[in-house]
């Protein structure tokens, strides 16, 4: 594997690494309703990202409109997640921010290859 692949791959799955971590670090600590929500609106944010690189018409048609708007409200979805969490206070606040943030970074790989492609 080249290493072009390698931050591909890295980019795209280390999500599901800081997910996880959020979600052990959310299971020991009370979940106020917001991060409860946040955190469910992320993990689901993922999944369909999954879901569109193992089956690609899910996230609309090649070159379509439709599908730069569901990559972009996707990618400023997860961002204002990310920021609103940031400004509360909490146990797992940094899981989870983290989380968002590497679940953003992957949307935006999407949307730089969905732009270029």
């Amino acid at each position: 594997m080249d290493m072009g692949k390698l931050v591909i791959w890295s980019v795209l799955l280390s999500p599901l690494v800081a997910l996880s971590f959020m979600w052990y670090r959310l299971s020991s600590v009370v979940m106020s309703p917001t991060i409860r929500i946040i955190a469910w609106l992320v993990t689901g944010s993922y999944s369909f990202l999954l879901c569109g690189l193992v089956c690609s018409p899910i996230l609309g048609p090649w070159y379509s409109i439709a599908r730069q708007l569901i990559i972009c409200a996707n990618l400023i979805g997860v961002l204002i997640s990310g920021i609103t969490v940031l400004f509360r206070r909490h146990p797992a606040r940094w899981s989870v921010v983290l989380s968002c943030g590497l679940v953003a970074l992957a949307w935006f790989y999407a949307l730089a290859v969905s732009e270029v492609v």
